[in-house]
């Protein structure tokens, strides 16, 4: 699956799957994560959610992969509104966002400049942390997420 992936033969990795299940070797979630991400980095990001749908037919569930994959496509694809929609519906889906998630979107937000939704989220982030998203985490990635968005507006 990686290997047809990575030479953008989407086609050929989406036809494998109903042949994967009629072989009796149902595709799981590493398998629809291979898909997706790849998908995402490329820009087709439409078609990633449309295979995250087949996912859940196949008995699949989206993890926290699943998500951050498709976060970071919106970002890239500066479609910011479905990317923070999608976050504030995680837990509504059973996946709790994590560092990388709020990382995510905070860096789409601030090359989106859209600095106050990126403090409202740092104030959630916040509010939020959990005992594994320690403050001093916290911290580190709001400045790595900002001082990124600062680096490319400033083109170093």
């Amino acid at each position: 699956m990686a290997g047809l992936c990575g030479v953008e033969r989407w086609e050929d990795a989406e036809k494998l799957l109903p042949e994967m299940v009629r072989n009796n070797c149902p595709p799981d979630e590493v398998t629809f994560n291979t898909i997706i991400t790849s998908l995402c980095q490329k820009g087709l990001v439409n078609r990633a959610i449309k295979v995250a749908e087949q996912m859940t037919e196949q008995g699949c569930v989206a993890d926290i992969f699943t998500y951050n994959s498709i976060i970071e496509g919106l970002c890239n694809e500066m479609c910011i509104d479905d990317a923070m929609k999608l976050l504030s519906n995680m837990q509504s889906y059973g996946c709790k966002p994590d560092i990388i998630t709020y990382n995510t979107v905070l860096k789409g937000l601030c090359s989106a400049d859209r600095w106050k939704d990126a403090e409202q989220l740092v104030v959630n982030m916040i509010h939020m942390s959990r005992p594994q998203m320690k403050l001093d985490l916290i911290r580190y990635y709001i400045l790595y997420a900002i001082k990124d968005c600062f680096c490319k507006q400033l083109k170093f």
